[in-house]
């Protein structure tokens, strides 16, 4: 994609538009003796998409000095694609694609994905394509972990999968890994910005399945329905939205993210009976008249999503690893409230505030978590603070059931003879009604 190179091969040739293959994916799979290192192949896969650069070459002995480079016939084969450009038009068009394909990736030199990341940049492709680039850049082994793609259906067997950010992974996988009902998901990345690396990683509930169907409605009368095995499922995860925004993975469309599902020491909190919303945020500065205030500041809608009014308590959950690289959750309960400025400004950004896909955490709060600025955190209702800000509403109300059911009561029991239990039972069966009334009254807040 790099202009420079192609124009010291091609003079003539001329750059046209960015363009988006689907059903295919950027592969390392071949190793290159002039680059030292593996050599950008494409491999069809219907889940995903690459972004390339359309150059026009007229003159035909530079396409045969490019076919000579390529080593056509040789490493490369020329194919014919059809492909989307980012000015709307659909373009046909020539590349090369390795003929003896290496069955594991082979990791690119540096100064070799250096080139592909500003040859992307020149042409002004999709950030969000540019962020993967910093992914790949990232890794030391092209093999390892798995790639991400959407759940492809709200509801999976029995599972409703609404309001619970999961992952879903072979049971095949899920054994051999030794994972648990909840995981580590980790992502190394570089930032774009400072080009320094970075690993994010965040608590994600863990499905494991067998097979299962999808079916797509096609039309009034049309759907297909498609078997999910584990021969889809073998190098993938389907991974919900919100935990891929807040690790960074921007966008509907997958290019080849490789994730790594991990062990956690210790557990979330959880509650029985009681399954409360939960959301995956990254970390933004807050405004500084919110800092030092020990409160986490979070969109009005983030809020009501989760079922909690400004000013309940929420319990921040965040991935730490110790010196042994083993993962364990730290938690922190916070007040959470929407903030008391409109606007944030600094001298990189300006905008609305608070931001509705972030959690603005000030400084001492991110020290407690043990996290940076741009780390998910898992966010859900703090069912106990909950239940205790609420008691004296379930206290009133139990006074109320006690006065309302003593007389009925122990006119009851002297009916048959036994006087004096009919305020014990009173008290008894108020207990088990506010307790039933509690229940319900934060089940109907928070659960999703």
């Amino acid at each position: 994609m790099n202009l420079e190179i192609i124009n010291s091969y091609c003079p003539t040739a001329i750059a046209t538009t960015g363009l988006r293959l689907k059903n295919h994916r950027l592969a390392f799979t071949t190793y290159s003796d002039k680059f030292n290192g593996g050599s950008a192949d494409l491999i069809e896969d219907i889940k995903f998409s690459v972004y390339g650069v359309i150059y026009e070459i007229t003159n035909e002995s530079e396409v045969e000095i490019l076919d000579t480079i390529q080593q056509e016939g040789n490493t490369y084969k020329k194919v014919f694609k059809t492909g989307l450009g980012l000015d709307g038009v659909n373009y046909e068009f020539v590349t090369y694609t390795v003929i003896n394909k290496s069955n594991k990736e082979i990791l690119p030199n540096q100064n070799y994905i250096n080139t592909i990341i500003e040859g992307a940049k020149l042409h002004k492709l999709p950030d969000t394509y540019i962020s993967f680039l910093y992914h790949i850049k990232a890794l030391d082994d092209l093999n390892k972990g798995f790639f991400v793609i959407t759940p492809l259906s709200n509801k999976i067997g029995d599972y409703e999968r609404a309001g619970d950010g999961i992952i879903i992974i072979a049971k095949e996988n899920h054994k051999k890994l030794n994972l648990g009902k909840f995981n580590a998901l980790s992502l190394e990345t570089i930032k774009p910005n400072d080009d320094k690396y970075e690993i994010r990683k965040c608590i994600c509930r863990t499905l494991a399945i067998d097979t299962f169907q999808v079916t797509e409605e096609l039309g009034e009368s049309e759907e297909l329905t498609e078997t999910i095995d584990f021969d889809y499922l073998k190098d993938k995860i389907m991974v919900d939205i919100n935990i891929r925004y807040a690790l960074g993975i921007k966008g509907l469309i997958h290019f080849g993210y490789r994730l790594e599902v991990q062990l956690i020491k210790n557990k979330p909190v959880t509650y029985p009976y009681i399954h409360p919303r939960s959301i995956t945020l990254s970390v933004a500065l807050p405004n500084p008249d919110d800092c030092e205030k020990n409160i986490a500041i979070l969109h009005p809608n983030i809020i009501k999503l989760l079922g909690i009014s400004e000013g309940d308590y929420i319990t921040l959950e965040a991935i730490n690893s110790n010196r042994n690289r083993e993962n364990y959750i730290n938690l922190f309960r916070i007040r959470a409230f929407s903030g008391i400025a409109n606007e944030i400004k600094s001298t990189k950004k300006t905008g609305s505030y608070p931001y509705t896909d972030h959690i603005h955490l000030d400084e001492h709060t991110r020290r407690k978590l043990g996290i940076k600025k741009g780390m998910p955190v898992l966010i859900k209702a703090d069912i106990k603070n909950l239940v205790f800000v609420r008691l004296l509403f379930y206290v009133t109300s139990l006074l109320i059931a006690v006065i309302s059911l003593a007389g009925t009561l122990e006119a009851f029991f002297r009916f048959i003879n036994h006087p004096g239990y009919g305020s014990v039972a009173a008290i008894l069966l108020a207990i088990i009604l506010t307790c039933t009334l509690a229940l319900y009254d934060i089940k109907s807040k928070v659960n999703h």
